[in-house]
């Protein structure tokens, strides 16, 4: 057994590259010094006599003459002439393949000339392999004589090295595949039947020791998860005092308390019950005390006869093959997490010699025949301990690779037409060596293959419940059938679970076992067991090897295929493979049973939680099961297993470059086995730009080869971008030694430079803007199983929506997402299934800082790297989020480094500072960007230019909270982003609402109620007390969870977008367009520029401008509409409002899109409206004004067509009565009495979830009314009358004016005397007023600080369908600018046309003009607000639901003077910028006509 010690790299001078240590991913240093550090040394601490230097290298690119390729020794940078250094130098020369080895001591060194150097090689190929340990220098694995252990002694002797190449003329170019330290294990053997208390064992402690008779060994090396144990076979005739240690293990066994051990003490059977000087009675043989820390859990164990053997295993402690009852494997975790160990008999000052008296010396008695570690063999079983061991994560598990799709031959994969150009899509079965072992659906989803069984079995507090399903012949007839892939919550199974900054079991990692309380959940961790049965294609024929693959299951994954074993896997979104070949049925010949569907039968075991959850703890649902793709795939028994594609020698614009391929060969088998490949490039039409291929390649038996082929000199390459996302074909064929093809697969590449230039990101040679989204993996149906059409329509929206940029939050998604990436053209930050949110904000046993966790977060993360890295849209990797600082991030940090040198490695956690380093003392040294989330647009300014983002480009993880109603100042935003020197983008939190369906009613086929989604959130499972279980607080999407677009995504579309329309000059109506995009450039051919002519909201005219030819990115061009036809007058003489709205749409098909999308626009005012309403002249009708004596006014009349109306007040002012031809206009009883709540009336109530720990107080009425001037009829035979109100603080007047044509004028004035939500009035228009059609800006609903993707236009629909359909229902409809609203109540047959006074287009509080009159914004509902106004800050924690809402028949109306800025507040952030607040002094209003007419019914007979 080994033991690889890591170097940490460090930059011993300034002329010293950095390279992290172990190396296993082809470092090329290019001609620069290179030395190695460890613990931030270059002094390396090693013994050689247990350690060994272990380098391979592969020469292919050396050209040099005597190239110091390796150096080790005390001084590298020296020759060795010098007294004191003592160097082995290796120089390599390619032109005469010669090897030259330089070392002073050896004899036969020459003392003078070039000849010094006295050893030559001559090399036969391009790989060397070097070793130097006890034995001495072999090179290519043969022992150099000139170079034994004792000609090496004095460089054996030394107990710091360096290791590198800094010395000679020459630089090495050779590429170093790898380069290691590696720890042979020490084992301790006891000479059989020797005693501890004998003379010759006292050298194993020291001289001056007072109790000679103490015995410890060496530090020894152990992997208990690797299948090693402790083995010790004691003989205890002997022993005759009570209480001898006969054996400690652990990690300091010298002292009872501190680290992790067990003391192992024995007590003679004569000498029982026992009782010692503290009171403790012992009435068996063994007492076992366990210790961690401080804390200790003894065990009382007997056995018969004197023989007594222990075992400590990854199953736990045995006694005499006996496992001892609560000292299992997961009991012992801390101590099995251990990789390295002591063992002896230390502890204590003595033993007992009888039942009380005490013996101050004299140990142990026992005769051991054996103690010792021995290496295990690889497991051959599951055992449950592992699911709550850190340390195992994997078993059996195929090493880290890049996917891909196998074939026969390349013509079957290019048959495979649909596959081959969108690599996303399913491959075809009979053409590709791959068998689907998903669930068979149907176009709507359902399950109608039926070919997995399925069995719950609930857990208990202490762990999972038995459920060995897997023989081969098991019965399983009574189990249900399951859709796989599915969360089997979904199904019924268990209670889907919603943390955000915890877990949803009780904190005791490793172990994941009891259930929180709040989750409401009793089955614990409970068990998924999956069976089905499958066969081997009879195409793939019977030779094959073929592996079982994963894309995903949360959260750990146990396989059998026929009842055997297969493997073991933990991290819940990367992926699982296994190679079953040997476990598959055959024929007696040994061949695979090939064309049988039933022939093999696999059972998988699914654990709902397991150690590896700790690094799951995302905000998001925590659902269970298989939740990704389920495959078969063949290959031949000898096979490329792996490939890399990098580049060199690339241009900075990435049109010119050498495509540079690393395959390995993999020959597992146990024969030699010889293997020829070629690598073909072709371009987007199909082709062949090159190609280059390999001679014969001898494969040794059981080892893996690497392979570098180049395809140099490559000019002319189309550059892949987002906006230009050109893909070759990477065709890779492999061949047998006859040259007869038996396998080719293919990976779409694309050509990218990408490069930190100080604080900004280059890509290709020009500066981009990351504009993003956070998404996650979720499915309102199906839980985390998220199905391919779905990731493509979203990414489909994303496009349309102008954002280029994807965030994987918090773990990496299918690989055939990131094909549909590459080819759609988005960025994407690549992130690992790493957050352990829950330890590191709680301040708990910190995960990130425990080295036994380590392995685990860089297995996740190097899987993630491995998986992706030839995928172009790739451009940062993330190693997690949310989980604090330490030692693991380091370790992730430098194997991800050692695996991909081209990407920068992002980490969300720079901006707070590490654990135990205090809040913002963190050097950001897991990240080359500078991140953070949530900042305020202030905090955003202060990084714009550079001084606070530590020297580095600063990259907005998370930003502009998405919950509800949001997305407020998002321009704000992007005016500082993209005016910046050191901000390279952002990503929205997050891309979809993820809500799911009601588990229970989703089983019987139900999804809708009362016209609306069966929606749930976290309260409608677990309680919400808070932290972690917060309710909502998953609802934070762009679009909803069946992927509908919104308003929010509407402003981002216009945000986000690439060009812009500005200086708009009315008079000779031109403008200038500016190209934002980097490398598309504006064309006729590509882009179509549309203009649209609106009178008073009205189309009046559609043409189409003129580009004037290209105009390439960044550039601008004045532009005049020279086409438009329609006769625009004056502002002095406009009796309406003309606007002309630009659109830029494309010219061309797309993959996201259709010829004819607009991808930007703007509006521009023709004429500027007056801002208040013309005077108005009633044409005929009457008036009249009555008292009725008891200080209430009535104002009837009668209007030309000879329609009564009648408006009454009360004494307070508020409305009584108001009809029209004897219909109620307001909301009235049978009386035709207004209700209460429904006269106009001040109303500054508002609730979202942005406004979420704001203390603003709502008023959803006035405190006091009166009515200030009494109703007067004037000369031109109107009635004027004004009511004053109080209100929380506001004040606020209705002057009114009812003319003797039924038409009312309300000019209000609201005079703020602090800050509210919103200033305006509402009222409840009476029931059937449900058309709508407005002019104001929409068609979705708009604010404040969001409006700018929303336009002014005449938009026709329904209250009903105003409704916005946020998970959690909130105030919601609202739209800016309002100039007229008309509501027809065709039951009644009544309309109502309301005219606003409004701004001209342009005024706003951004553009800052003074606008005190004659603004406007209104919103309708059929839903009493006050239902959701009342919860306060825990909005978001009550459950509620659209569908369990009463909807009114009436219309509740708001119209605002203003209404406060949605802001960011929903987390962190800030509630609104100050210049979308309500005002807090001043008079403010508008005018608002309403005009009452007669609508004609339409019916059956018109036709």
């Amino acid at each position: 057994m080994t033991l690889f010690v890591m170097l940490q790299p460090t930059l011993a001078a300034d002329s010293y590259t950095t390279v992290a240590l172990p190396l296993a991913n082809n470092y090329v240093p290019d001609g620069n010094q290179f030395m190695f550090s460890q613990d931030g040394s270059t002094n390396i601490a090693i013994d050689f006599q247990t350690h060994v230097i272990k380098a391979k290298l592969d020469l292919s690119d050396c050209t040099a003459t005597n190239e110091n390729i390796l150096s080790v020794g005390n001084e590298i940078s020296v020759w060795n002439e010098t007294t004191t250094a003592v160097n082995l130098h290796f120089y390599y020369t390619a032109s005469t393949h010669r090897l030259i080895i330089d070392y002073k001591d050896n004899p036969n060194r020459p003392s003078t000339g070039d000849g010094k150097a006295e050893e030559v090689l001559t090399l036969t190929s391009n790989t060397l392999s070097i070793e130097i340990g006890d034995q001495g220098l072999l090179v290519n694995g043969e022992l150099q004589a000139s170079y034994s252990a004792s000609t090496l002694q004095s460089l054996l002797a030394l107990s710091t090295i360096q290791i590198g190449s800094t010395q000679g003329d020459n630089r090495s170019h050779a590429t170093y595949m790898e380069l290691y330290l590696e720890k042979q294990a020490t084992t301790l053997v006891w000479d059989k039947n020797k005693k501890f208390h004998d003379d010759d064992y006292s050298q194993t402690t020291a001289a001056s020791d007072s109790n000679p008779n103490r015995f410890i060994s060496d530090l020894l090396t152990v992997d208990f998860s690797k299948g090693d144990y402790v083995s010790a076979k004691l003989n205890v005739t002997d022993c005759k005092q009570a209480l001898e240690n006969v054996l400690s293990i652990g990690d300091n066994i010298k002292d009872w308390f501190g680290g992790n051990k067990l003391h192992i003490y024995y007590t003679p059977k004569s000498l029982l019950p026992f009782t010692d000087n503290h009171g403790n009675t012992y009435n068996t043989r063994l007492r076992i005390a366990w210790i961690t820390g401080t804390s200790v859990t003894t065990k009382d164990v007997d056995f018969k006869g004197d023989a007594l053997n222990l075992k400590l295993s990854a199953d736990g402690l045995s006694v005499n093959e006996t496992l001892v009852s609560g000292l299992s494997g997961s009991d012992l975790n801390a101590l099995l997490s251990l990789q390295s160990i002591y063992l002896g008999s230390w502890e204590g000052n003595g033993t007992y010699d009888n039942k009380n008296a005490y013996v101050s010396d004299g140990r142990s008695e026992a005769t051991y025949e054996e103690v010792t570690v021995i290496a295990g063999q690889a497991p051959t079983t599951f055992s449950p301990s592992w699911i709550a061991n850190q340390t195992k994560y994997e078993d059996h598990k195929e090493p880290r690779h890049a996917t891909y799709i196998p074939y026969p031959s390349t013509a079957s994969m290019e048959a495979d037409a649909s596959h081959y150009q969108r690599p996303w899509e399913s491959p075809d079965e009979e053409e590709a060596l791959v068998k689907s072992l998903n669930s068979t659906l149907d176009d709507q989803g359902n399950d109608i293959g039926q070919e997995w069984k399925f069995c719950y079995v609930a857990g208990t507090e202490s762990g999972p419940g038995a459920s060995d399903f897997f023989a081969k012949d098991y019965d399983d007839s009574s189990w249900k059938h399951i859709r796989v892939p599915l969360s089997w919550e979904m199904a019924g199974y268990g209670r889907p679970v919603y943390t955000n900054v915890g877990y949803p079991f009780e904190y005791n990692p490793p172990q994941a076992a009891k259930s929180q309380q709040q989750t409401n959940e009793t089955d614990h961790n409970a068990t998924g067991f999956y069976r089905r049965s499958f066969g081997v294609p009879s195409s793939w024929g019977s030779d094959k090897r073929v592996f079982l693959h994963f894309d995903g299951a949360y959260s750990a994954v146990v396989v059998w295929v026929n009842g055997q074993y297969v493997g073991y896997s933990q991290g819940s979104n990367t992926d699982a493979e296994f190679d079953i070949t040997s476990a598959l049925a055959t024929h007696d010949d040994g061949s695979l049973i090939t064309g049988d569907s039933q022939a093999n039968q696999l059972s998988v075991r699914v654990c709902r939680w397991c150690d590896g959850s700790y690094l799951e703890g995302q905000d998001m649902w925590h659902l269970s099961g298989i939740h990704r793709d389920v495959y078969l795939l063949a290959t031949p028994k000898v096979f490329v297993s792996d490939h890399v594609i990098t580049t060199s020698h690339m241009s900075d614009d990435a049109t010119s470059a050498d495509l540079d391929i690393a395959l390995t060969l993999d020959n597992r088998t146990s024969q030699e086995a010889v293997k020829m490949l070629k690598v073909t490039l072709k371009d987007q039409e199909g082709k062949t730009l090159k190609a280059v291929g390999t001679d014969a390649i001898a494969l040794a038996a059981g080892k893996d080869q690497l392979v570098k082929l180049s395809l140099g000199g490559l000019t002319g390459l189309h550059a892949w971008s987002s906006e230009t996302p050109y893909l070759y074909s990477v065709e890779i064929s492999q061949m047998d030694a006859n040259g007869q093809e038996e396998m080719a697969f293919c990976t779409r590449y694309g050509f990218r430079n990408i490069k930190i230039d100080g604080t900004i990101v280059t890509l290709n040679g020009q500066r981009v803007f990351f504009k993003g989204v956070n998404t996650q993996d979720t499915h309102p149906a199906y839980g985390r199983a998220i199905d391919a059409a779905t990731m493509y329509h979203d990414l489909t929206l994303m496009k349309q929506a102008n954002i280029n940029t994807v965030r994987t939050s918090h773990y990496p998604r299918q690989p055939k997402m990131y094909a549909m990436m590459d080819a759609m053209g988005f960025y994407v930050m690549d992130e690992a299934d790493v957050e352990c949110h829950g330890s590191w904000i709680n301040q708990k046993s910190h995960l990130t800082d425990l080295a036994s966790w380590s392995p685990q977060y860089v297995d996740r993360n190097t899987r993630m790297v491995a998986r992706d890295r030839n995928h172009p849209c790739v451009i940062f990797w993330s190693l997690g989020n949310e989980s604090g600082d330490g030692i693991c991030f380091d370790n992730a940090y430098n194997a991800v480094k050692a695996l991909d040198l081209s990407r920068p490695i992002h980490y969300e956690g720079t901006f707070n500072g590490g654990y135990g380093s205090g809040v913002g003392t963190n050097t950001n040294k897991h990240s080359d960007l500078f991140s953070d989330m949530y900042p305020s647009v202030s905090q955003v300014k202060n990084k714009a230019e550079g001084s606070n983002t530590q020297g580095k480009p600063y990259f907005i993880c998370e930003y502009a909270h998405a919950m509800g109603q949001a997305v407020g100042n998002l321009k704000e935003y992007w005016d500082i982003i993209e005016n910046s020197t050191s901000i390279i983008g952002g990503c929205i939190w997050d891309w979809v609402d993820q809500a799911i369906y009601n588990v229970t009613e989703l089983g019987k086929g139900v999804k809708e109620k009362n016209g609306y989604p069966l929606w749930t959130a976290g309260y409608d499972y677990n309680q919400t007390n808070g932290d972690p279980f917060q309710g909502n607080f998953l609802d934070n999407g762009l679009v909803t969870p069946d992927r509908l677009w919104s308003a929010k995504l509407s402003e981002v579309k216009k945000v986000y977008q690439y060009v812009t329309f500005t200086g708009f000059n009315a008079s000779n109506r031109s403008f200038t367009l500016t190209n934002k995009y980097n490398f598309l450039s504006i064309t006729p051919e590509t882009f179509q520029l549309i203009y649209k002519v609106t009178k008073d909201g009205r189309l009046v005219e559609e043409g189409t401008g003129t580009l004037p030819g290209e105009i390439a990115p960044g550039k601008s061009v004045s532009i005049t509409l020279g086409d438009i036809k329609t006769v625009v007058p004056t502002d002095a003489e406009a009796d309406a409002e003309y606007l002309v709205t630009l659109q830029l749409q494309t010219n061309k098909d797309y993959e996201w899109m259709e010829r004819g999308y607009t991808v930007a626009d703007e509006q521009f005012a023709l004429t500027r409206r007056s801002v208040s309403l013309a005077p108005h002249r009633a044409e005929g009708g009457s008036l009249s004004l009555s008292d009725n004596g008891t200080d209430a006014y009535t104002v009837k009349g009668t209007d030309k067509s000879g329609k009564t109306f009648v408006m009454a007040f009360g004494a307070d002012g508020k409305m009584t009565r108001w009809t029209y031809d004897g219909q109620n206009i307001l909301n009235a009883d049978a009386d035709g009495k207004v209700k209460e709540g429904a006269s106009p009336d001040f109303n500054s109530c508002r609730n979202i979830d942005n406004d979420k720990g704001n203390s603003l107080r709502c008023a959803s009425s006035s405190t006091s009314t009166r009515i200030s001037t009494a109703p007067v009829m004037a000369d031109d035979g109107t009635v004027t009358m004004s009511v004053d109100g109080s209100a929380t603080n506001c004040n606020y007047r209705i002057d009114y004016v009812f003319y003797p044509d039924a038409t009312v004028d309300m000019q209000v004035k609201f005079t703020p005397t602090g800050e509210t939500r919103r200033l305006g009035l509402s009222m409840q228009f009476a029931p059937g007023f449900e058309n709508v059609e407005f002019y104001a800006r929409g068609p979705r609903s708009n604010y404040a600080d969001r409006k700018s993707g929303s336009y002014l236009g005449r938009y026709h629909t329904t209250v009903d369908g105003m409704v916005e359909r946020m998970t959690h229902p909130q105030t919601y409809g609202d739209h800016q600018d309002l100039r007229q609203l008309t509501l027809t109540n065709n039951t009644q047959g009544l309309r109502l046309d309301i005219d606003a006074t409004a701004q001209p287009l342009g005024n706003g509080a951004a553009s800052g003009v003074s606008y005190p009159d004659g603004q406007c914004s209104f919103s309708l509902s059929h839903y009493d607000e006050r239902t959701w106004i009342n919860e306060g800050t825990s909005l978001w924690q009550k459950a509620t639901h659209w569908y369990d809402l009463t909807r009114d028949p009436q219309v509740y109306a708001h119209f605002d003077y203003w209404q406060r800025g949605l802001g960011n507040n929903s987390c962190g952030a800030e509630e609104s910028l100050a210049q979308y607040r309500c005002p807090t002094s001043g008079t403010y209003g508008y005018t608002l006509r309403f005009r009452p007419s007669e609508v004609k019914i339409r019916s059956v007979l018109d036709d």
